[in-house]
């Protein structure tokens, strides 16, 4: 039987710091369950990046301006097995 575990992970769509501070007991939750797998964040803003560049549960983090249509932040080039996204929440 094939392990099933995801290798590599990319989490998209942590819109600013205060998202990405909330969001940081997820990542530790996703990286004690996933230990092996390979954790990429893409945030919306690079002051979000910046916090999480040092944040251990996360292996590489890459922003793009979703806004302002700026550089791609090299999406193409990443292979990955599971995608989650992190929504704020949306107003009913």
């Amino acid at each position: 039987m094939q392990d099933q575990t995801p290798k590599r992970v990319i989490i998209f769509r942590l819109p600013g710091i205060g998202d990405a501070i909330v969001f940081t007991p997820a990542l530790a939750i996703l990286r004690h369950a996933l230990s092996e797998a390979r954790i990429t964040v893409l945030t919306m803003f690079k002051s979000a990046a910046d916090l999480l560049e040092t944040n251990p549960d996360v292996d590489e983090v890459r922003s793009f301006d979703f806004f302002h249509g700026g550089k791609r932040a090299g999406l193409r080039e990443i292979s990955v097995d599971e995608v989650f996204t992190a929504l704020q929440n949306l107003p009913a």
